[in-house]
């Protein structure tokens, strides 16, 4: 029994021999690439080449030798570097690069050149453009083994895509978006969504006549089927597929659908159907050198073969997988074809070739291990760095997001700022025009009038007084923070003594009594402001005083023990108190607004000249008590 010799005819064959037919049909595919040449040499405008060539090339982009992705890419450089005024012809060119570096099995990089592209040329470029981007960063995580990021890019396009687009090349990704979302769905076990993408692609197919991927889907319905155990709807759909296959398909397919009518049969256990199409498919990849593809044939045909208890034909099948996969140095495949091999000579009866192959086999099996384990480890770092890169992508879109909404809020704060002094000046104007007609009619017609009519004028002139404050301590509160001098000490016991001079008709007319407990510290600051915060808590302190009740107010200071580097201040009353539902909104501005006698402003500029240096102000008060107000200052210390 002659088991070592293999069917070396056939091999040959497999390894670069093709048929007449095939050369004719290899050189018309071609033909795309002349296509492109004339394009490139053409007078049009460099943004009608970019489109022109992308419909030419992306859907020919798997038929593309891997030497011209490389003479074709440099021109596709030195054109790109004429679309600097059209985001969308640029894109579609760098999305064309990437689908070389698809090619040529450089996938990170692919996603890479996407993803740099997109986040350089910010929103400038169309959803149709970027949907294309999608698709190959999709197909990259795919080859990558990435299959929900995959999927997840996929969706993405059909995002981006809207509706089924009609520029060929955009058609085309449209629809290999769908065969791979089909395709991910049934590597996920997903049979059902499979099945539904890949009815989805027939429907459109059919519809553009894209014998291709009409081609495709009706093999995907029938894998689908077979999947969710529908055997008879499977093997119907493959069965369509090659029939359709007739009218034109390349030749990889019609091998490929072939061997999966093979596995559907060998499914059924009707193992001479499966035998039948595994050969006409085993005949198409040994005539065109699909070496790889032949070799995975031949391991289906020993199973039904070992099925069959055929052993001496599985060995015969299983040593020409072997003469083709030792050239190429698939050890994966060789390993598994010694593991095979090994149990059929030993159930032939073969042991002492049994053996042989045992040994071969385990001695293969750790070297595969070792570059297993390798690659594991590689793929590990691969995806650790390429999830710091996509980090530090996303932080620097961040800090570009941040800067913008910096930029954005100054320029809002300045036209704030602008808008309030003009603001000021333009309603101060026809308020004192109210004013002054105000008094004029009263002076002359004061002996005319009656009492109700006096008392409506001077009603009309408080308010105005109001009203003219209220825009005073407005205009005050816009320009806190801006502009302001280098902090320098202040004497806050001076700063008092100040503002009760200034506050002393008012001290005296309300009868008010004010003390100060102990000597006020330094702190750092400005004086102007700190002055305002004192004077319009003492002033709310006065105006807000418990009726028939005389105003007592205390002023203190003491320095924090768990913030050394502050001094807080209370300033006490003894007045009518906040009901406690308010208390939480009386720094906030108008808050004061439901009190006739209040602008609402005035805490709430006290709060932003102390949030101003770092401080805090909080109120404590109990109603027909007396409120506290504290707040916090940072304290000067001479050898800080």
């Amino acid at each position: 029994m002659k088991l070592i010799l293999t069917k070396k005819s056939a091999t040959a064959a497999a390894i670069g021999m093709a048929t007449d037919s095939n050369v004719r049909r290899i050189r018309q595919d071609m033909s795309f690439i002349k296509t492109t040449e004339q394009i490139l040499k053409s007078s049009s405008a460099p943004s009608e080449k970019a489109f022109a060539v992308c419909d030419a090339l992306i859907p020919k982009i798997m038929y593309i030798p891997l030497p011209q992705t490389t003479v074709i890419g440099l021109r596709i450089a030195k054109l790109r570097k004429q679309l600097s005024e059209n985001p969308d012809a640029y894109y579609l060119l760098q999305v064309l690069s990437a689908f070389f570096e698809y090619r040529n099995a450089n996938y990170q990089e692919a996603i890479e050149l996407i993803e740099d592209t997109r986040r350089k040329m910010g929103g400038a470029v169309g959803d149709v453009q970027i949907g294309s981007g999608n698709v190959v960063v999709g197909a990259s995580y795919r080859s990558l083994g990435k299959k929900e990021e995959a999927l997840k890019y996929f969706e993405y396009a059909f995002e981006a895509y809207g509706a089924v687009p009609n520029a060929p090349h955009q058609l085309y990704l449209y629809q290999l978006s769908l065969y791979h979302s089909a395709e991910l769905n049934g590597e996920m076990n997903n049979y059902n969504k499979m099945l539904k993408k890949h009815l989805e692609l027939l429907h459109l197919a059919e519809a553009r006549q894209n014998v291709d991927f009409i081609n495709r889907s009706l093999n995907g319905i029938g894998r689908a089927y077979l999947a969710k155990g529908d055997s008879n709807h499977g093997i119907k759909y493959l069965k369509e597929a090659e029939e359709r296959s007739k009218e034109g398909a390349n030749m990889p397919f019609i091998a490929r659908n072939l061997h999966d009518l093979g596995i559907a049969y060998a499914k059924m256990k009707d193992y001479p159907l499966a035998l039948a199409n595994y050969k006409k498919a085993l005949d198409i990849r040994t005539q065109n050198g699909y070496i790889n593809a032949r070799i995975t044939t031949l391991l289906k045909m020993s199973e039904i073969y070992i099925a069959q208890r055929n052993f001496n034909d599985a060995i015969a099948n299983l040593q020409d997988a072997l003469s083709s996969a030792e050239p190429l140095n698939v050890k994966r495949k060789i390993y598994a074809i010694y593991q095979r091999l090994a149990n059929a000579c030993e159930h032939a009866g073969n042991y002492r070739l049994a053996l042989e192959y045992h040994k071969k086999y385990h001695q293969l099996k750790e070297e595969v291990d070792d570059v297993n384990t390798t690659q594991i480890e590689n793929q590990k770092v691969r995806a650790i760095n390429a999830e710091l890169r996509q980090q530090k992508n996303i932080i620097e879109q961040q800090k570009i997001k941040i800067e913008q909404t910096v930029e954005q809020l100054q320029e809002a704060n300045r036209y704030l700022e602008n808008f309030a002094s003009v603001a000021a000046h333009d309603l101060k104007a026809p308020m004192r025009v109210i004013a002054n007609f105000s008094n004029l009619i009263k002076r002359k017609y004061g002996n005319v009038i009656d009492d109700d009519a006096k008392e409506y004028l001077q009603f009309i002139t408080d308010n105005m007084k109001r009203l003219s404050g209220m825009i005073d301590d407005l205009l005050s509160l816009s320009k806190i923070g801006r502009s302001l001098p280098k902090p320098k000490v202040v004497d806050t016991h001076d700063v008092i003594l100040q503002v009760l001079k200034q506050l002393n008709e008012y001290i005296i007319e309300t009868n008010t009594h004010i003390k100060v407990l102990e000597q006020l510290p330094l702190v750092q600051g400005h004086a102007t402001l700190i002055s305002q915060v004192f004077q319009n808590i003492l002033e709310n302190a006065i105006k807000h005083s418990a009726e028939k009740v005389e105003p007592r107010i205390t002023i203190s200071a003491e320095v924090l023990e768990d913030q050394p580097e502050f001094v807080q201040f209370a300033i006490k009353d003894n007045g009518s108190g906040i009901p406690e539902y308010l208390q939480p909104y009386i720094f906030e501005l108008f808050s004061g607004a439901s009190r006739s006698d209040s602008s609402g402003i005035g805490l709430a500029t006290c709060k932003r000249i102390v949030t101003h240096y770092n401080g805090q102000i909080w109120v404590s008060s109990e109603e027909g008590i007396g409120t506290t107000v504290f707040f916090t200052l940072p304290l000067y210390r001479k050898n800080a």
